[in-house]
């Protein structure tokens, strides 16, 4: 008998190799205790038992198993924009499959549970936002929203795991135009080739504050692909000039962005992005880290 695993990462280790050093490991800054520490990728961004699922009293881990093969389909495309250069041209099939992991990843990340909670009172109902999927009997009959079992299912104590996995489709049930989107990304190197980049356990930066729009959940985000390239995908003028201080103000972003934990390869980059975000918390700058951000990169 297999046995089933417990520690689940909300970020996957092949992603997080990118914030590593030569050594595997990269530091991580606490903002709850305000400490520092190195660790493993595989040791750190995870929760037992997050995609554990609970049948007949038995627990069953193939929610996970679902993420892992999944990401598997992944990984060809975006480790062929992460070895990319500005010169290159990255086609949308690999656009589309970067689209896919963000979908997923935004869904499976801890600090985004509560906003799943608004979708479950909706699950099943026709003409709701989630009318894409239903579940169907022995003699696919469709079972309306009010059938004793739906009811039994949708207040199941892990129906909203179940949930994550059925909300990244969709854009592709409900948006008529889902593709042009991932057309006008803007793919930020660094210019040196340096590793400049940080990323936490809330990677993706959106200039908003209401998620409950599906249509535009994924509009005006940041996202670090790895420690050299960031993902823009908001409205950039073609002769927008990226500086240093963009560098800056995004990883300033990502620290305030943070739930609790910031990964970095370099310490003393680190030490000096977490010395700009204190700053800025102590002139009560907080609320206008991200706006001010975005507003630089229009």
């Amino acid at each position: 008998m297999n046995k089933v695993s417990k520690k689940h990462h909300y970020l996957p280790r092949k992603y997080l190799k990118w914030f590593s050093d030569n050594n595997n490991l990269f530091y991580i800054y606490d903002k709850e205790k305000d400490i520092i520490f190195q660790q493993y990728p595989d040791s750190f961004f995870f929760k037992n038992n997050l995609n554990t699922f609970e049948i007949n009293w038995a627990e069953k881990d193939f929610l996970e198993n679902l993420y892992t093969n999944t990401e598997n389909l992944f990984w060809p495309s975006y480790e062929k924009i992460i070895n990319s250069t500005p010169k290159e041209y990255i086609n949308w099939l690999d656009k589309l499959n970067l689209y896919l992991f963000l979908l997923f990843l935004f869904w499976r990340l801890p600090f985004n549970e509560k906003i799943v909670e608004n979708f479950v009172d909706i699950a099943f109902k026709k003409w709701e936002k989630l009318d894409f999927f239903s579940i169907v009997g022995k003699n696919w009959e469709t079972w309306v929203f009010e059938n004793e079992i739906i009811w039994k299912i949708k207040w199941l104590k892990d129906f909203k795991k179940i949930l994550k996995i059925l909300l990244p489709f969709y854009p592709f049930h409900k948006i008529k135009d889902w593709s042009i989107s991932p057309l006008n990304w803007k793919f930020l190197y660094t210019q040196d080739n340096t590793s400049w980049y940080i990323t936490s356990d809330n990677p993706i930066i959106t200039n908003k504050e209401n998620y409950n729009n599906l249509d535009s959940l994924l509009e005006d985000i940041l996202f670090p692909i790895s420690w050299k390239i960031l993902l823009v995908w908001t409205k950039v003028k073609d002769n927008a000039i990226f500086s240093w201080r963009t560098i800056i103000d995004y990883n300033v972003a990502m620290i305030h962005n943070a739930n609790r934990f910031v990964a970095c390869h370099n310490k003393d980059l680190l030490l000096a992005m977490i010395d700009v975000y204190k700053n800025d918390k102590f002139h009560n700058k907080e609320h206008i880290i991200i706006p001010e951000l975005f507003n630089s990169i229009k």
